[in-house]
């Protein structure tokens, strides 16, 4: 199957999941439990890159507190992921690609030559592909995705934007993928925006000053920005937020051979940490939910 993963760059990560006895009870020593067998998850490079560094040699089911260095919302949902599936009471072993996926893991989903997102998917992106997934209960709800607007620390004109009006005549970029996102950005109003496919360009553009801001979640550290490969550092426009519509959840396909295992133990277990606060938390310490802006003026 991972020949079908033609020019990405692959590596295999095995994560033996272990049963949710050793997540409710890391200290008492659990029997080896035997894999259910290998599921194949797609990750961008750059997340794979903090996710790594976050986990620093810990499995993603010991983890307790996100507050660490290099959490955000896509390493808190791979996070999640996974203790939502062992919690769930599913056994696999997780080989990881490396690539920018989010359109086409929506294609191999439907042909079922990916098993899973590790990546929440807004519930909007599904439409074309409903008949042929499995969508699992909302980890993040409607109305709950609050974004900033993403800059370069030298873009002062950009940097002193305080309404929707100042917005509007600044130039973004997006996501060519990404429906939520340029469907918020149109309805803004925003006058300039570019497309591409790639999150590195992207920012690389913002941090130019190419093009002036683009939507992003907020961030842990201290000042809400974020790092790409230790060179680029974006800041979001002080003051003001938008709030990104829709719900997001993991995707299991119908016609991959583990959906039938892999989709019931999902819900269950994302069930189970959402009802004991643990997605909440997540989140929460990863800087997606986000005291430092609740009371930064919404401007959509």
């Amino acid at each position: 199957m991972l020949r079908r993963f033609a020019r990405t760059l692959f590596y295999s990560l095995s994560l033996m999941a272990v049963s949710a006895q050793t997540l409710a009870a890391p200290e008492e020593k659990v029997a080896e439990v035997k894999s259910d067998g290998i599921i194949t998850l797609t990750i961008q490079p750059d997340v794979y890159q903090d996710y790594i560094r976050f986990l620093d040699g810990r499995s993603p089911l010991d983890i307790k507190d996100f507050s660490e260095p290099f959490n955000r919302r896509d390493i808190a949902d791979a996070i999640i992921f996974q203790q939502a599936l062992a919690l769930g009471g599913a056994n696999f072993d997780i080989e990881f690609v490396l690539g920018n996926y989010y359109a086409r893991n929506l294609k191999m989903l439907k042909k079922g030559l990916l098993s899973a997102t590790l990546d929440s998917v807004w519930q909007q992106d599904l439409k074309n592909i409903q008949d042929h997934v499995y969508v699992t209960d909302a980890i993040i709800e409607k109305g709950e995705y609050e974004a900033g607007l993403y800059t370069s620390n030298k873009n002062i004109h950009t940097l002193n934007a305080k309404s929707l009006a100042d917005v509007q005549k600044l130039k973004a970029i997006v996501n060519q993928n990404w429906k939520v996102d340029i469907q918020t950005l149109q309805s803004m109003g925003v006058g300039s925006i570019t497309m591409d496919g790639h999150w590195t360009t992207i920012v690389t553009a913002v941090d130019r000053q190419l093009v002036d801001f683009v939507l992003a979640p907020f961030q842990q550290s201290e000042d809400l920005s974020f790092y790409i490969n230790e060179k680029i550092s974006l800041v979001p426009i002080p003051n003001i937020k938008v709030t990104l519509q829709g719900s997001r959840h993991f995707v299991v396909s119908k016609h991959h051979e583990y959906s039938e295992i892999l989709f019931p133990a999902i819900n269950k277990g994302l069930a189970e940490l959402k009802a004991n606060g643990k997605v909440r938390q997540a989140y929460t310490q990863a800087g997606f939910f986000n005291d430092r802006v609740k009371d930064w003026k919404t401007i959509f």
